[in-house]
């Protein structure tokens, strides 16, 4: 797997599924609702899009996928106390 076809295919999923994360999801849920349905099926939806793209296989799509969404959460959790 070539380091250009991963930033590509980890811009390509969030540029998919943040939006709607941001901006529709909120309509359906709030708090601990929000984050616990919006996250799953975000991270469903990236598993889908990174097999299709890389054509990684699902177990390693799930991972990477998986990998991605800790290190945002965890740099969200750095981040956020300045933003407020």
């Amino acid at each position: 797997m070539k380091p250009e076809q991963v930033l590509f295919a980890g811009l390509f999923t969030s540029t998919c599924t943040i939006p709607y994360l941001w901006f529709v999801m909120p309509s359906l849920w709030t708090g601990n609702e929000l984050i616990l349905w919006g996250e799953l099926i975000v991270f469903g939806v990236e598993i889908v899009i990174l097999n299709g793209v890389l054509k990684l296989g699902w177990k390693r799509s799930l991972w990477l996928s998986l990998m991605a969404n800790l290190a945002s959460y965890g740099l969200g959790l750095i981040v956020m106390p300045y933003l407020q």
